[in-house]
């Protein structure tokens, strides 16, 4: 059964009910009381950017791709000793950890924060 009101709460009844769940209620959790009491600001998708935490070989990856943008998953993978698999899934993790959709809109973001 969803919770629906029906016609017959009275408005006095429906502040205190709202009162009774704002403040501790029956029907109040930790993180909804933690909202109300805090009023956290969400951090912006920039603010979001500049804390990506980058394994090591994340690191190396993204640094190699940034120095030879031109070179192939391939070839990226022989200048670090890897496969060109690994290499492939190492920046599908860095694109998802920078919210880019692509290879070449993350090498522009990158670019743009030197």
């Amino acid at each position: 059964m969803k919770g629906v009101l029906t016609n017959k709460v009275l408005d006095p009844e429906l502040v205190l009910a709202v009162q009774v769940v704002a403040q501790g209620g029956m029907h109040a959790n930790n993180w909804m009381l933690d909202q109300l009491k805090h009023k956290r600001k969400r951090a912006s998708v920039t603010e979001q950017r500049d804390a990506v935490r980058l394994t090591e070989r994340e690191s190396e990856v993204a640094q190699c791709i940034l120095a030879h943008p031109a070179l192939s998953y391939l070839g990226t993978g022989n200048l670090l000793g890897i496969g060109e698999r690994t290499v492939e899934t190492h920046v599908r993790s860095l694109l998802k950890k920078y919210h880019q959709p692509n290879r070449l809109s993350w090498l522009a973001f990158m670019m743009q924060q030197r």
